[in-house]
């Protein structure tokens, strides 16, 4: 599957806005089909970036994140400005790049680079 950064991105902001003892699900990004962001929520608690629980757990079917795990929080640090994202995204795509969380480290860090010069 591939990845959509842009969801991911959206995903960790949304985890990092939780109040404690409050979850998400699927149907809470209302701007992506619901089907790739429970992929997405899988793919990120494989990734150790979310705490996720497990569906077969519960009752009902669906993927629910109740937080960031301290290797998401650090991520999104990264990432959480929308100049400095935009500024990677940019960097990434014309060097030919394709979006890895390790290309995106070194984006952001160049992305940095340049708005501080």
């Amino acid at each position: 599957m591939r990845k959509n950064w842009d969801l991911i991105r959206d995903i960790l902001l949304k985890a990092d806005e939780l109040e404690p003892n409050y979850s998400f699900n699927e149907n809470d990004l209302a701007k992506y089909d619901y089907r790739e962001t429970a992929r997405h929520l899988v793919m990120l608690a494989n990734m150790g970036f979310i705490i996720h629980v497990d569906p077969h757990t519960i009752a009902y079917q669906t993927r629910i994140c109740c937080g960031l795990t301290r290797e998401g929080d650090e991520f999104l640090e990264m990432i959480r400005d929308p100049i400095i994202w935009e500024r990677a995204k940019t960097i990434l795509k014309d060097k030919g790049l394709e979006m890895t969380s390790h290309t995106l480290r070194a984006a952001t860090a160049k992305a940095i680079a340049l708005i501080l010069k």
